[in-house]
């Protein structure tokens, strides 16, 4: 096919340039016309690029549009000179209706390339301001592979695209060429269904920010918990509390609800359970839970401390105990030290715990052997 477009614009040129040697006075004219159309349809591009688009782009308040226009500004130029070059050529009567056709289909060409190459430098520029942006806000880690992915997809699309109006334009069916991608496509979605489940749920992680590199979470539905080292667009990375790396794929993840100690804040509030006997006072149970809780080393003093009355049953009343403390990191040290704390000064004040019950159970019919010596 290339061949053949190759020999029939040699052939058609040849043509021309005999043609030309046998022009008219006005056909002379009427060709330096449209020589002037084409200079000045590379003076106005140049003047898009260098004057105008300048203007415009100057009154926003980031640099990202210059490089934008740094980038487009030489496709944009030999776009309209292109442009032009179709309007000259259609004004020429002596030229062929024939090789105007095939004139017109070789700007269409350059022109659809033009435009591919235009859009190829945007994706790339965009993805550089992306990193540049996530490297700035402490997230390239993060952000690395939902970029990489997000420019693939970006790329090959417009391949499809582009693939598909040259076709079209060239009169070729492109019916057999929508159903071989369907096919592909329903081939690739069955035969990694997981795997592109996890893509789309780590793009989703990423976008939503659930969690963070660092964050300690907690996965509920498959008991992990831990730091997370890395987010990946198939998996994320959690360290446990023994020191093992756990690969969670991120479609678990999402099926699961994830219970985040860091974010807002790494603050944590705990709590345990007093029974004490009902031979105490309330009040001073109460008041000595919080003082003694107030005075253990760690707990945020500036926060409320709560010694409420949650229930009481037959022989017992229940207090439960809220403290807060700096960081979840410190919660099974600072857990320990206020538990501790709080027996000592419930055994030192004297406090009384409820006693063990014990039951007895009588079995129906059971005779005690000594009433029969009698």
């Amino acid at each position: 096919m290339i061949i053949y477009w190759c020999w029939m614009i040699i052939i058609s040129f040849a043509r021309w340039m005999y043609m030309i040697c046998w022009l008219r006075y006005e056909d002379w004219i009427n060709l330096g016309v449209s020589i002037i159309l084409v200079l000045a349809g590379y003076l106005v591009g140049t003047w898009l690029i260098r004057w105008l688009l300048p203007r415009v782009v100057r009154r926003t308040s980031t640099d990202l549009d210059y490089r934008l226009l740094e980038a487009a500004g030489s496709g944009i130029r030999w776009l309209v000179v292109i442009l032009m070059l179709q309007v000259a050529t259609v004004r020429l009567a002596f030229i062929s209706s024939k090789f105007k056709t095939l004139l017109n289909d070789v700007y269409f060409v350059l022109g659809l390339i033009l435009i591919f190459h235009i859009l190829w430098r945007l994706i790339s520029l965009a993805a550089e301001e992306f990193h540049s942006r996530a490297s700035k806000a402490g997230r390239q880690k993060e952000m690395d592979s939902l970029i990489t992915l997000s420019v693939w997809v970006l790329r090959i699309t417009i391949i499809i695209i582009s693939v598909s109006i040259l076709l079209s334009h060239f009169g070729i069916n492109i019916t057999i060429f929508a159903v071989a991608l369907g096919i592909g496509a329903l081939t690739l979605s069955l035969a990694a269904r997981d795997s592109i489940a996890d893509v789309i749920t780590g793009a989703l992680i990423l976008i939503d920010r659930p969690y963070r590199i660092g964050d300690r979470i907690e996965i509920r539905g498959i008991e992990t918990w831990g730091d997370v080292v890395e987010i990946g667009m198939r998996s994320t990375q959690i360290l446990t509390m023994n020191n093992r790396m756990v690969i969670v794929p991120n479609s678990q993840i999402g099926k699961n609800q994830v219970v985040n100690y860091t974010y807002p804040d790494p603050m944590y509030l705990d709590q345990t359970d007093i029974r004490v006997a009902y031979d105490n006072d309330v009040e001073q149970v109460g008041h000595l839970l919080v003082d003694t809780v107030h005075a253990v080393d760690g707990v945020a003093r500036y926060r409320e401390i709560e010694a409420l009355l949650m229930a009481f049953t037959e022989n017992e009343m229940i207090f439960q105990v809220r403290w807060w403390i700096e960081s979840y990191i410190d919660y099974y040290t600072m857990h320990s030290r206020v538990n501790r704390a709080l027996i000592k000064a419930l055994k030192d004040a004297g406090v009384k715990f409820p006693s063990a019950r014990s039951e007895v159970n009588l079995v129906p019919g059971a005779v005690d052997d000594t009433s029969h010596d009698n």
